[in-house]
């Protein structure tokens, strides 16, 4: 037996676990956004414990004094910037793994493509695509806005109301740590969490769906885990997030690839984040 023999018999390489089939991939999925989420509360924790004891310290953190009520009420009593600054640290933190972690397994579903695994291809219908995106962003600022109830504040999601809380504090003039905090958490909401999610949920695991499942089994099965993560600490916004999943799902699958989904996603992300800078008035002035 020649030494080719040996090699052409030998046992084939192990395939990646997510590579076994769709429900693998399901449970790749499902597994490290419970790992990236626990890592995320963890650091978070420690960073939130370790500014108290920085402040409790008189280490130089300033803690924020005649803050008018309603303004940072997630962080009291300590109202500090510095609470804020762990929280958008843990977020980046949070967001940079999911954008790892999908390029990582978009190459290994690609064969070492990065950009085929991830579905990165050009726009189908870009004229279609960038209607729909521009029409997302019109909806997510009068939505956000209060413009067809007049209610705002049930319909904001926990990291919406620390956009306009830490834009609120900034215009009081506590210091330009809270501007800055404001520039960071709005370029991340925008650019960061678009690119990091869509890679993540309508990404690797769109193409390795796909080579098993038809088009509807692939859009429900990446739509449920983006839905129930945005909606895991509010049941009630799973409904009001029903129709903006569904037309990211769509835009995937009828834009031939997630440059579409990720275009509608930063539209709708800056839509969303104009309307509370811009159109909602959080101290209720008339």
């Amino acid at each position: 037996m020649s030494l080719s023999d040996v090699i052409v018999a030998g046992p084939l390489p192990r395939r990646s676990f997510f590579r076994r089939g769709p429900w693998h991939a399901l449970a790749a999925l499902v597994g490290w956004v419970a790992a990236i989420a626990c890592a995320s509360l963890i650091l978070s924790g420690i960073l939130i414990t370790g500014s108290f004891f920085l402040v409790g310290m008189g280490m130089g953190l300033r803690v924020v004094e005649d803050v008018p009520a309603g303004l940072i009420d997630l962080y009291a009593p300590e109202h500090s910037a510095a609470l804020v600054w762990c929280v958008l640290l843990a977020l980046t933190f949070q967001w940079l793994a999911m954008l790892r972690v999908g390029l990582r397994l978009a190459r290994v579903s690609g064969y070492g493509n990065t950009a085929e695994g991830a579905g990165n291809r050009p726009l189908r219908h870009p004229l279609a695509m960038v209607a729909l995106a521009v029409g997302m962003c019109a909806v997510a600022a009068a939505w956000t806005s209060g413009g067809w109830t007049g209610d705002v504040t049930p319909r904001l999601p926990a990291l919406l109301r620390l956009v306009d809380d830490t834009r609120g504090v900034a215009d009081l003039g506590f210091g330009w740590h809270w501007h800055l905090a404001e520039i960071v958490l709005i370029l991340e909401i925008v650019l960061l969490a678009p690119v990091a999610e869509e890679l993540f949920f309508r990404g690797w695991i769109w193409t390795e769906l796909s080579r098993k499942w038809s088009a509807p089994g692939v859009m429900l099965a990446t739509a449920l885990p983006f839905l129930l993560l945005h909606g895991v600490t509010d049941v009630g916004r799973v409904l009001v997030l029903l129709p903006v999943t569904a037309l990211l799902t769509l835009a995937r699958h009828f834009g031939g690839g997630i440059r579409a989904s990720l275009l509608c996603h930063v539209f709708y992300n800056a839509g969303v984040c104009a309307a509370v800078l811009v159109l909602w008035d959080p101290m209720g002035t008339p």
